[in-house]
């Protein structure tokens, strides 16, 4: 489901309802590199973008390789 919405627009609406999932821990550990390819092509998305990201950093802190590409793509936000 994620992938479909790689290509599309995602208004500010859609990003805050995700990025409240997300940061409330709804969303599966295991959806996180799906939903990092999501945000990766969103970066303008702003504060959601980056509240699901560092939500992200956190679940993932035993996994060096998947902070390193969340860091890389929270780098690019906007």
């Amino acid at each position: 489901m994620l992938g479909a919405l790689r290509e599309r627009p995602l208004g500010a609406e859609t990003l805050a309802s995700l990025a409240t999932s997300v940061t409330a821990g709804q969303t599966p550990a295991q959806s996180d590199g799906d939903l990092l390819l999501l945000l990766s092509a969103h970066p303008e998305g702003g504060g959601p973008v980056r509240a699901m990201l560092q939500a992200m950093l956190a679940r993932n802190e035993s996994d060096l390789a998947m902070q390193g590409r969340i860091r890389h793509v929270l780098a690019q936000t906007l």
